[in-house]
């Protein structure tokens, strides 16, 4: 059966050169559940840039980026991004009108990126602090809510290194139409205020029960975006720990016991946006911004420290090592012999836990066809057999990083899916910028020739991708980075796996990461593909993940 074929004008994959309204399209920039954005140049202008955004399809996405467009321009701030253009476009050789928006374009990195990447000192943080608290004021003013304040969505712009509040895809305004049908709405899960999760808690059989968003939401989740941000952490971890922190209202640690470098009032100020009733919060954001404006005139030579003076390399969680199961691998990171007997580990863990040592595997007739399968509920293990192609790989790899790293002790003697990330790799990232449930996208296979717009066929098998131009670089890796992994295709779904990254200078990263749009990884077939194959467009989304799911 022959691949399945896509229009070039699919609203996920536009070409460089497709004119939408007065804009031609230069490349793709990222993507989500609600739709992609696009770097592009005004026709009549070529000077000037803007991000495009385009909904997926029509309906509640579609109305949703209208909603953006109309926020955006009611609100006017130099720490909010503007809006250069919004109409519908008319797909050529369809019937389709989508609407569109063309927002400023800001070259830079996401806010938890560069705080732990770049040498930023206290003082720079506040300023960075206060001007995001400026930017959700001026949105209150003309009363409408984010949403969704967090780190992704504030960028430091490269050059004057302003802080920047973005995406405003799920944000509300008063007298706006009521998109969702949800007791909560649109955002991301950890921000989420305790009033709202008691909300969601005491109405779980009410299907028409509706939260109502408020200003005091957006207050707390600006608190957790800088709990985070100054600290390396969330408030509390793991993820259900601080999830039932908030539902019970327990009292958090100060930032400043994590980062001795915070004066006092800054990690008073944090605690009281974190406060579990929203009466006890700050009154506005402004008041947000006045007290950090007063705190870095009177701070003194003390704002000058680096934020993470105290920890040179960058910040490292303290729950990693506190909270976090124990280490699966013993090694210490910091030794080259000692990181590969962690690769040998974890290849040997998933070839241990698919129970490839002593359970017999048919020979398929073409390995590039073979499927996963499962044992039968009266196997003595359940857990899921490999093709002979993924065997062999996974077996030779491990053997090789064993001999390189002189050795495979410390693997645990009985591992089993789902396969934790061992703390030290989350701590590498975490020194990155890079958190469980971040996501941005990659070009999927290294040897992939022509537009990263088309779809490719493959099968199973070791996965090389790559950070491939200066649009695909992201604010974790530079451009020309290799992402090591393998893919299975036994199932519905396609899943990779990726456990080190390689920086164009040579250096080696250990990562957790997985195709798809959330943790749980797998992205789905489309329909018609052959068994043991799939096709994909060339740049996928990826996902850093906490634990690696088993392999279907």
């Amino acid at each position: 059966m022959p691949a399945p074929s896509f229009s070039p004008l699919d609203p996920m994959n536009l070409g460089p050169g497709t004119h939408v309204g007065d804009w031609c399209v230069l490349a793709r920039v990222g993507w989500g559940g609600y739709g992609a954005v696009y770097l592009v140049r005004h026709v009549h202008e070529p000077r000037r840039q803007g991000a495009l955004k385009l909904p997926l399809k029509l309906g509640p996405l579609s109305r949703r980026l209208e909603r953006e467009a109309e926020m955006l321009a009611r609100v006017k701030h130099p720490h909010v991004v503007c809006l250069l253009d919004a109409g519908h476009w008319e797909m050529p050789g369809a019937t389709v009108r989508l609407p569109f928006v063309v927002m400023e374009y800001v070259p830079g990195m996401q806010l938890y990126a560069h705080v732990s990447q770049r040498q930023v000192r206290v003082r720079e943080a506040l300023a960075l602090f206060e001007q995001s608290a400026l930017a959700l004021h001026a949105l209150h003013e003309v009363d409408a809510v984010h949403r969704d304040v967090k780190g992704p969505n504030l960028l430091v712009r490269e050059g004057d290194r302003h802080l920047m509040l973005v995406d405003l895809g799920v944000g509300d305004y008063a007298g706006a139409f009521r998109l969702t049908g949800t007791s909560l709405p649109p955002g991301s899960p950890d921000y989420r205020s305790p009033e709202a999760l008691r909300f969601q808690r005491e109405h779980l059989e009410d299907s028409e029960a509706h939260y109502e968003f408020q200003r005091a939401d957006d207050l707390y989740a600006l608190g957790v975006t800088w709990y985070r941000a100054l600290t390396g952490d969330y408030p509390v971890h793991p993820e259900r720990e601080w999830h039932l922190a908030r539902l019970e209202g327990r009292a958090l640690d100060s930032p400043c016991s994590l980062n001795p470098c915070l004066p006092p009032e800054v990690g008073a100020l944090v605690l009281r946006l974190l406060a579990p009733r929203a009466e006890a919060r700050p009154a506005s954001a402004r008041e947000v911004a006045e007290a950090l404006a007063t705190l870095r005139r009177g701070g003194g030579d003390a704002l000058e420290a680096l934020l993470f003076e105290w920890n040179a390399v960058a910040p490292t969680p303290r729950s990693l090592a506190t909270e976090l199961p124990p280490r699966p691998f013993a090694h210490e990171p910091t030794s080259p012999s000692r990181w590969g007997a962690l690769v040998a580990g974890v290849v040997l863990a998933i070839v241990l836990a698919a129970g490839l040592f002593n359970l017999a595997h048919p020979t398929q007739e073409d390995p590039s066809m073979s499927e996963s399968k499962v044992s039968t509920p009266a196997s003595p293990t359940s857990a899921a057999r490999l093709s002979p192609l993924e065997l062999d790989f996974m077996k030779s790899l491990a053997a090789a990083v064993c001999l390189v790293s002189s050795g495979c002790a410390g693997l645990p003697a009985q591992p089993a899916w789902p396969q934790d990330c061992p703390p030290e790799t989350l701590a590498a990232m975490a020194r990155r910028g890079l958190k469980p449930g971040d996501g941005d996208y990659v070009q999927f296979d290294i040897h992939d020739q022509g537009e990263l717009s088309e779809h490719a066929d493959r099968g199973a098998g070791p996965i090389v991708s790559a950070i491939g131009s200066e649009f695909d670089a992201n604010s974790w890796f530079p451009v020309g980075t290799k992402l090591y992994g393998f893919t299975w295709t036994g199932g519905e779904m396609v899943q990779a796996y990726w456990t080190e990254a390689e920086l164009p200078d040579g250096q080696k990263l250990p990562v957790c990461m997985v195709l798809g749009f959330d943790e749980r990884g797998g992205y789905r077939k489309y329909p018609g593909a052959q068994p043991g194959t799939f096709s994909l467009s060339k740049r996928a989304p990826i996902t850093v993940t906490r634990r690696f799911e088993r392999p279907e």
